[in-house]
């Protein structure tokens, strides 16, 4: 993925790296370890099973990773975290690159807003970055649902 001209399709990306941290995290996994593994999900998976003693699969990890990632969001919710907050500080937008290959480049409103919705979409979100009650149940997350979130 060019960094430089990234749009909506980089989406998938971010919910993949999104997921491998939230594994990583939960597994107390240094981060320098990030890109040192072959099979990411499968190698994490063999050394929970070498802890725990309980087989799981890579598509497991993965799933539980995004249930993960589904759950940091619902408490956000909860708390009264909007898609406003979804964004990132003025400057990405209003202070160009200073030096380097980028030199005068940044990002767009538009641009960052069509990579948002890409986002939801993939993560199964209304366009209001809020959770349906199907992306809730699709994740094994039944008690949640009706909650508003």
């Amino acid at each position: 993925m060019d960094r430089l001209s990234a749009g909506p399709e980089a989406a998938g990306y971010a919910i993949e790296t999104e997921d491998r941290a939230a594994v990583m995290d939960s597994l107390i996994l240094c981060k320098f370890l990030r890109g040192t593994l072959r099979d990411f999900f499968g190698e994490c998976a063999g050394m929970l099973g070498a802890v725990t003693g309980r087989d799981i699969s890579a598509g497991e990890l993965c799933e539980a990773a995004a249930r993960i990632v589904l759950l940091k969001r619902v408490v956000n919710l909860r708390e009264g975290w909007t898609a406003a907050e979804d964004t990132l500080p003025a400057r990405f937008f209003d202070e160009a690159l200073p030096t380097g290959v980028a030199k005068g480049a940044r990002l767009s409103r538009e641009k960052l807003g069509a990579m948002i919705r890409a986002y939801y979409a993939g993560r199964g979100l209304r366009e209001d970055g809020t959770i349906p009650d199907e992306t809730l149940a699709a994740a094994s997350l039944p008690e949640l649902m009706s909650r508003g979130a």
